[in-house]
């Protein structure tokens, strides 16, 4: 996990970015968000235009990456598409998945070392930046009270 790993590179998790596989209609693909992030799958499937998306079986990962679970990255994967979250391009010397078990790669650099479709694939979370305004997001807990339907 990025927790472990915080431990072992004694770094921080926002140092990191994480490759998830992705098994979409009949595509392998590779999503890759920052470390402390967490991928929005409705974004995903959306700019795929795919009906399933859902994470990758164990044979699957191991096919694109030569690696078991939790070593994927972007260097050398084997999948039909690498997505690569905006705000990876901001990062300088990222921690990755090296595609081997056991083994990371560190000063990954976006651009020198691989390339991706570039777009918005992770979760908002509080205190993000709006896009829209430059605000701070603040996240609320509500509820929905109804559904307006036309009929006929």
């Amino acid at each position: 996990t990025i927790e472990d790993l915080v431990g072992f590179f004694n770094t921080t998790s926002d140092k990191f970015a994480k490759t998830l596989i992705y098994k979409a209609d009949d595509m392998v693909v590779a999503v890759m968000v920052r470390g402390d992030r967490e991928v929005n799958e409705i974004k995903v499937k959306n700019l795929l235009n795919v009906i399933d998306l859902e994470l990758a079986d164990e044979k699957t990962v191991q096919e694109a990456t030569s690696a078991i679970v939790g070593f994927a990255g972007p260097i050398g994967i084997k999948a039909d598409r690498l997505l690569v979250d905006a705000e990876v391009l901001n990062m300088t010397n990222m921690i990755v998945g090296a595609n081997e078990t056991g083994y990371h790669y560190i000063n990954v650099n976006y651009e020198r070392d691989f390339k991706g479709t570039v777009g918005d694939f992770r979760n908002i979370t509080e205190n993000d930046v709006c896009p829209k305004c430059g605000g701070k997001i603040e996240v609320k807990r509500g509820i929905e009270v109804g559904h307006i339907f036309k009929l006929g």
